[in-house]
C-alpha cells in the first residue's frame, strides 16, 4: 500500500501497463464487435487500432461490419488509428472529434 496523502489512509494500488487488458475484456470487446454487426449497426468510435478499441474494430470487420473512426490528428501522427476503418475522418483536436461524433 501507498503512503497516505494529507493525512488521508494509504490505498491500493495496482498497476496496468497501457494498452494491456485481462482476457475476458478483450474476449467481451470482441464479442461486442460481433454483435453490433448481427443486430445491424455500424460503429462509429474513436479510431484506436490498438487496446480494446482495436478489438472492437477488428471483431467488426470480421463479420463484415462497417466502420467510422474519427481521430485527432496528433494520435494519427503516432500511428494509433485503425487504418482499415472503412472511413477515416482526421481532426484537428480532441474537440472537434467529439463534434463529429456526436
Amino acid at each position: 500500500m501507498a503512503g497516505g496523502l494529507q493525512g488521508l489512509p494509504p490505498l491500493p494500488r495496482r498497476r496496468h501497463g497501457v494498452g494491456i487488458a485481462p482476457i475476458e475484456h478483450v474476449e467481451a470487446a470482441r464479442e461486442l464487435g460481433y454483435r453490433l454487426v448481427e443486430e445491424g449497426w455500424e460503429l462509429i468510435y474513436g479510431a484506436g487500432g490498438i487496446g480494446l478499441m482495436g478489438v472492437v474494430a477488428r471483431a467488426v470487420h470480421e463479420r463484415g461490419g462497417r466502420m467510422l473512426g474519427v481521430i485527432p490528428q496528433k494520435l494519427h501522427d503516432l500511428e494509433l488509428a485503425y487504418e482499415a476503418a472503412d472511413e477515416l475522418v482526421v481532426t484537428d483536436s480532441d474537440r472537434a472529434r467529439k463534434g463529429v461524433m456526436e
